[in-house]
């Protein structure tokens, strides 16, 4: 084999590793893509439920410095990018909302962030069950003191039948 011939080899050889490494490249990056794309239906929720958090996100932004943080964070719940503790501490803030009984706090935002905690955790609960079974049951809501109420709810255990 002579000089030219192995250039030859060599070039087409480097072509070919070049192609296949930029195939790899590409695949990688439409699977990170579809990773996120699987990621955010992973916590999508209903139409109806997504609506309704996302009204009374907006209806308790406020525009005093104090409520920034819950702003932020009810930005990123709308935004469905909320971490869990984040999540946490935006039920700690919801929760002083619906007792601050500050001037600038309406009766109706007060009873927004008290209905905004159940709605989370309705959100929550929807989101990780899987479209095989079927939402939990309530069988009894039973008032309490402080305007609370408790629940029994009876979660299911095997998927639905087909």
């Amino acid at each position: 084999m002579n000089g030219l011939a192995q250039g030859l080899i060599i070039a087409a050889f480097t072509i070919v590793v070049g192609a296949i490494i930029a195939f790899l490249k590409s695949m990688s990056d439409r699977l990170q893509k579809l990773e996120i794309e699987f990621a955010k239906l992973d916590t999508q929720v209903s139409p109806l439920w997504a609506k309704v958090q996302a009204q009374i996100a907006a209806d308790l932004h406020h525009p005093e410095d104090r409520y920034r943080e819950m702003d932020r964070l009810l930005e990123k719940l709308e935004a469905m990018s909320i971490s869990n503790p984040e999540r946490d501490r935006l039920k700690d803030l919801l929760l002083e909302r619906s007792l601050d009984m500050h001037a600038d706090i309406s009766d109706d935002q007060r009873a927004k962030a008290k209905l905004m905690i159940g709605v989370m955790d309705m959100v929550l609960t929807e989101a990780s069950n899987n479209s095989n079974s079927p939402p939990p049951l309530i069988l009894a809501k039973t008032p309490v003191a402080e305007g609370g109420t408790i629940t029994i709810i009876l979660e299911p255990t095997a998927p639905a039948p087909k």
